[in-house]
């Protein structure tokens, strides 16, 4: 059910759209005297709007945005949010729904799973009561004409009845009330006529079911009101048009002296139904339109219905720095010219940059070093620092999976910084690859779409290294922060020291205004040594969760492993700790 309120709602919001621009034809059409029916003609393509929720792509397309706002997977998303392609709507829309609390993955609460859920509940609660209450004021209505008389053919008159109209689905009858004049009488069975040779008295109906399916958007509201009063009018042209002479008088006459008090939303097709005034003026004003007008109006409907009911052609967007790559995949190391571009085109963390490749491809096993400079834009130093290192080795992971992907026989792989000695270089095996994704990692990216898949388990990889590097780094400067053994203003210097990289703002501040809840050391012996990572979990975009242990060393041996949750957020573009609970 969640589901199918997710696509009543995204064509509900495009049909929206095209109902706003038939409005402002509607207002043009009026303005130039021209003849309603056009406008009424209109409506057809708001009705298929909210009736079927695929369409075509066209040039021509006048409706903005694009047709699936709401993805249908907004309820599983750890960050929900809609996309029109306008972004005003967008961001107004998505800062409310910003509010609502993220899944948590440890007890399956979704709140947005919920709240959808009670909406779908609640709108085919009120469908089903707006369609209950149509099918109960018809049939009242039907049984108290059961007695009505017949005049001719399908034309019924009733006392119970102070206004004419048409009624029934299969078999039409137009039903008058009792006494009416000779005059009055032929144009309201003309009227009723064109409505049963219009198929109007299936139109209305079906559009009120529509409006059921819709009915939490006001603007369908809207169009099926103005809907109604475009196909009385048009009704009443279509007569005129069909009449000898100057029948504009005598016709209004009769509409005046048969306004009717019943309401239009929900009855049948009654003549003299509301908006009498209105209807009144524009038959005042109607002529007869010139056969090429007519012409020329029907053309420009068509254009603008096909701009309507098309969807604009989906932009192309250009292909992602990783995607490209796909096109220089190979099966062999020894394609140096592929194996190059694949090489360069890899993502490098500042302040590292590429410099080049040397392949090893005379036995196997067959290797690949890419070399690795240092950007002088960056930084001045000849060689890394150890920090620059230990948070670049993510990327380099990530890096090293691309490269296995994209190259089918290359065995090992390094990256050497140039400058350092060979003992530092990052070095992976296919072992290593393969263990990582859990699978053969070059059959993985044969295909497109294969690879479009590989890129995103890369991804998620690569989030989960920048996690855990953040996680080790900070466990491994755990034992420099002495805590008690040293004043308070030298703990302070220590956080700042070796904690910065790694804490959060808030979380560093609070340390330091409580030194007693740091961790640290706070005996010479024992003394953390390192954090074990046990589990990563993502509970969103940018939050995440790490189970793992404390190490503690003493005389060179383990002494302890003490439990640990650590909460991360994202900031400033980095992994921080911004909550440790001990177990």
């Amino acid at each position: 059910m969640k589901d199918l309120f997710i696509s009543i709602l995204n064509m509900s919001l495009t049909a929206s759209y095209v109902a706003g621009l038939v409005f402002i034809a509607r207002w043009g059409l009026k303005r130039l005297k021209l003849p309603i029916i056009f406008a009424y003609m209109l409506w057809a393509v708001v009705f298929i709007r909210l009736v079927l929720p695929i369409s075509f792509e066209s040039p021509l397309s006048l409706v903005p945005g694009k047709a699936n706002m709401i993805p249908g997977q907004i309820t599983s998303e750890l960050t929900p949010k809609i996309d029109s392609g306008i972004n005003a709507a967008d961001d107004s829309v998505n800062n409310a729904i910003a509010a609502v609390p993220a899944p948590n993955p440890a007890n399956s609460v979704n709140p947005m799973g919920i709240i959808m859920d009670a909406l779908a509940a609640v709108w085919i609660v009120c469908m089903l009561a707006l369609v209950g209450y149509a099918i109960i004021s018809y049939a009242r209505l039907h049984r108290k004409l059961s007695i009505a008389t017949r005049v001719r053919d399908n034309i019924y008159e009733s006392d119970q009845i102070k206004a004419p109209f048409v009624m029934g689905m299969l078999r039409p009858r137009i039903f008058l009330p009792l006494g009416l004049a000779n005059e009055d009488f032929n144009y309201i069975v003309k009227h009723e006529q064109t409505h049963i040779r219009r198929y109007d008295y299936l139109i209305k109906p079906a559009a009120f079911l529509v409006l059921a399916v819709h009915w939490f958007n006001p603007i369908i509201w809207l169009s099926y009101y103005l809907m109604i009063k475009d196909m009385e009018m048009s009704c009443d042209e279509s007569v005129m048009k069909r009449s000898e002479g100057d029948t504009r008088a005598a016709y209004s006459y009769t509409l005046l002296s048969l306004a009717s008090k019943q309401g239009g939303f929900l009855g049948p097709l009654s003549f003299g139904e509301s908006n009498v005034k209105e209807r009144v003026r524009n038959i005042m004003n109607y002529k007869k339109p010139v056969f090429w007008t007519g012409c020329v109006m029907i053309a420009i409907v068509i254009m603008f219905s096909v701009g309507l009911l098309s969807n604009p052609l989906k932009a192309l967007e250009p292909e992602g720095q990783y995607e490209q790559l796909w096109k220089y995949r190979t099966e062999y190391v020894g394609n140096s010219g592929k194996v190059s571009s694949i090489s360069g085109h890899l993502d490098y963390p500042a302040p590292f940059k590429y410099d080049h490749i040397e392949l090893q491809t005379k036995n196997i096993p067959y290797g690949l070093t890419v070399y690795i400079a240092m950007d002088e834009a960056v930084t001045e130093q000849q060689l890394p620092t150890a920090e620059q290192l230990a948070a670049a080795k993510p990327y380099f992971h990530k890096n090293a999976l691309l490269l296995y992907g994209l190259i089918g026989n290359v065995d090992e792989i390094a990256f050497q910084i140039i400058g350092e000695s060979e003992e530092n270089s990052l070095f992976y095996t296919r072992e290593w690859a393969q263990a990582r994704v859990e699978k053969p990692v070059f059959s993985l990216t044969e295909k497109k779409e294969g690879f479009l898949a590989f890129l995103k388990t890369v991804d998620e990889l690569a989030l989960k290294d920048q996690v855990i590097q953040t996680v080790e780094g900070f466990g491994q400067n755990l034992k420099h922060v002495r805590i008690v053994t040293v004043p308070e203003e030298k703990t302070k210097e220590l956080i700042d020291q070796f904690y910065t990289p790694y804490v959060a703002k808030e979380l560093i501040t609070a340390w330091k205004e409580h030194i007693e809840s740091t961790p640290g050391r706070e005996l010479s012996s024992p003394w953390p040594e390192r954090i074990e990572v046990q589990s990563v979990i993502f509970t969103n975009d940018a939050a995440s969760e790490v189970q793992g242990h404390i190490i503690g060393m003493a005389g060179g041996e383990i002494v302890g492993k003490d439990a640990v949750a650590i909460h991360l957020k994202l900031e400033d573009g980095k992994w921080k700790i911004d909550q440790i609970e001990e177990k």
